[in-house]
Formats: C-alpha cells, structure tokens, sequence
C-alpha cells in the first residue's frame, strides 16, 4: 500500500517520508527542516482530528496547510 503512495507522490514531485514521534511535532518539525511551504493532508470525514489540525496549523510556521476530504472507499 505504501509503495502506491510512494509512487503516486514521486509522480506528483513530491516524496514519502515515515516519521517518528507526535504526528503535529513530526510534521512541522520536518516541514521546517526542509523548508516546506505547504501540507496537504487527506481526511476522513469520519474521523475527528481537529486537534491534530489544530496543533498542526499553529506549529507549521510559514507552511501552508490544506485539508482535504479523503476519497470514498469503492
């Protein structure tokens, strides 16, 4: 499943990164390190992250932050 993503971001120009530790602290951490300007994440409507959008938003400095809605399962 992982080497789809891997695949589809290489496609994109971007790449797939496995981090460690809090998913917000991880994220921004990483998007300072390598100067990221923007996030994009998917969401399940399902599932309740604000906090981790939230936590997110307020750490990633300059980086932009986009929340999509993940796609439906077939």
């Amino acid at each position: 499943m992982l080497a789809g993503y891997a695949a589809l971001a290489a496609q994109l120009g971007g790449q797939l990164t496995a981090l460690q530790g809090s998913p917000a602290d991880a994220l921004a951490k990483f998007a300072h390190r390598h100067q990221v300007t923007e996030i994009v994440l998917a969401r399940n409507p399902g599932a309740s992250r604000h906090r981790l959008l939230n936590e997110l938003t307020h750490r990633a400095g300059d980086a932009e932050v986009h929340v999509l809605p993940a796609p439906a399962a077939r």
